[in-house]
């Protein structure tokens, strides 16, 4: 390959490159500003109509069985005991 050669065939990469970094860079920005105008969540609200139920009272007489219940359900949880054990220690070498 003669020097003029090898001159053009570089010349002719470093177009490309330059091509391909610019238009890297124009869709770089076109997708900045589309996600820049993109409606945020907290501009839009919208209204929806809440239906509230009246609250209804029902008592039932308490048997045994419920009161039962109710005492099972409030026992204390036993008591978890952590003991540590002896491990190796743990050597890290520099980095972060």
């Amino acid at each position: 390959m003669t020097p003029l050669r090898r001159d053009r065939n570089l010349l002719r990469v470093r177009r490309a490159t330059g091509v391909i970094a610019g238009a890297s860079l124009a869709a770089t920005g076109v997708f900045a500003g589309l996600a820049a105008s993109k409606p945020k969540a907290t501009k839009s609200s919208s209204a929806s109509a809440v239906r509230v139920r009246p609250a209804t009272t029902t008592t039932a007489p308490a048997t045994v069985q419920s009161q039962e219940e109710e005492t099972q359900s409030q026992a204390p949880a036993p008591a978890i005991v952590v003991t540590p054990t002896q491990q190796a220690p743990v050597a890290s070498s520099g980095g972060s």
